[in-house]
């Protein structure tokens, strides 16, 4: 099977967030912890991106023949089939993935020949979470493949790099002095992560997320964000609801909140917040640690 195949899987499709479609895969998309109304979901045929879980899922389904289908080898067939058209399901979904507002998988592909190699090997491997023979005959299969860890790691920019912890030179108290002294007063609040609520603005999903304010100078990105928790969390957190962005444990406890204006980007995934916004982001005393540890949170519907 190839990931990376035919062109004509790359058409624009519409990215719809239906919760109510999850009956295509049969309930529930991922294991979080999430609730079903607080789970964004990119749905597509027989397939999904689960973007708050970080997962893909696809299913598969095979006939056996009427004449054969009491014998168990027959079955094995079926179930085999159904594997396969789930794996190429789930290839299809994969490509059409937002690596960032201009990228795709399949981009990342076309352009490094070995990931592609290492990408055809991630999803034939993908794990069955269900399989079932149906009294019809029909035999289903559900995979699934997590979009962190190796994934994030073959496909997220090689901008995004390991960020060492940041030893402060000197005591805090002349630290706190000399930053006082030149006029960039940070604020004492202690800020455990950031929240941009983007509800209407028509924001896509992807997994390198860029943050601008209204002049184009960059809050939130690439070079803000430490690999290592690009790669196991995910650069940024989706959800459709408030109040669930405020408990998610990326941010839990007193995450600032801040309104997106408007997406930005060919693909619609980079957000422009307010110069306001993006001063008070920059002002927080903590807010290079919470950037280069991924703390951040989007509401999207």
């Amino acid at each position: 099977m190839l990931l990376l195949g035919h062109r004509k899987y790359l058409s624009k499709a519409p990215i719809v967030f239906l919760l109510s479609l999850l009956v295509l895969l049969g309930g529930h998309p991922g294991n979080g912890t999430c609730g079903l109304n607080k789970i964004i979901v990119e749905v597509q045929k027989n397939g999904l991106i689960n973007w708050t879980d970080g997962i893909a899922q696809a299913r598969g389904v095979a006939v056996a023949e009427e004449k054969f289908r009491d014998k168990p080898q027959a079955r094995q067939r079926a179930f085999h089939t159904a594997r396969r058209a789930a794996l190429e399901t789930l290839a299809n979904a994969v490509k059409l993935l937002r690596i960032n507002a201009v990228t795709t998988v399949y981009d990342v592909g076309i352009k490094d020949p070995q990931i592609k190699t290492k990408l055809n090997t991630m999803i034939n491997n993908a794990k069955i979470i269900d399989q079932q023979f149906l009294s019809d005959g029909a035999a289903t299969v559900k995979v699934q493949m997590s979009l962190r860890g190796g994934f994030a790691q073959l496909v997220l920019p090689e901008q995004i790099q390991q960020i060492e912890d940041i030893k402060p030179v000197g005591s805090s108290e002349n630290a706190i002095q000399n930053t006082q002294s030149a006029g960039q007063i940070r604020s004492k609040i202690a800020f455990t992560g950031i929240v941009v609520d983007a509800a209407n603005i028509n924001l896509a999903p992807a997994m390198s997320v860029t943050i601008f304010d209204e002049n184009g100078e960059e809050v939130y990105g690439a070079s803000y964000v430490s690999r290592e928790f690009a790669v196991q969390r995910g650069m940024c957190g989706y959800t459709n609801n408030l109040q669930a962005a405020r408990q998610d444990a990326r941010v839990a406890g007193n995450p600032m909140i801040v309104k997106a204006l408007r997406a930005k980007g060919p693909g619609r995934s980079n957000v422009i917040i307010s110069n306001a916004d993006a001063t008070q982001i920059r002002d927080a005393s903590a807010h290079l640690t919470l950037l280069k540890e991924c703390r951040v949170v989007i509401v999207i519907d």
